[in-house]
């Protein structure tokens, strides 16, 4: 794991477009270090391909985050899926 350092690291997922991009920029204005996590590539911040419709695929990506960073300090849940289904139907 990487030794903890000063800079303030942040996570936005779905930050390509819209509000989600709106936030990776107003991090980066503010110093953070941030990692945009979306399917679609970005133009703004560093950008890790990630689908948070893969639980799998989200942990590696912020695994991969932490091992890099030591920490992170803000996490933006931006990124949305829809699927209509009962709670009970719902696995994760």
């Amino acid at each position: 794991m990487a030794a903890s350092s000063t800079h303030r690291v942040a996570i936005v997922t779905g930050g390509s477009k819209g509000i989600g991009e709106a936030c990776v920029v107003k991090l980066l204005s503010q110093g953070y270090k941030v990692y945009n996590l979306d399917i679609a590539p970005a133009s703004h911040g560093i950008f890790v391909a990630c689908d948070v419709s893969s639980v799998a695929t989200v942990e590696a990506a912020v695994a991969a985050i932490v091992a890099e960073n030591g920490h992170v300090d803000c996490l933006v849940a931006n990124a949305g899926i829809y699927f209509s289904a009962t709670i009970e139907e719902t696995s994760e």
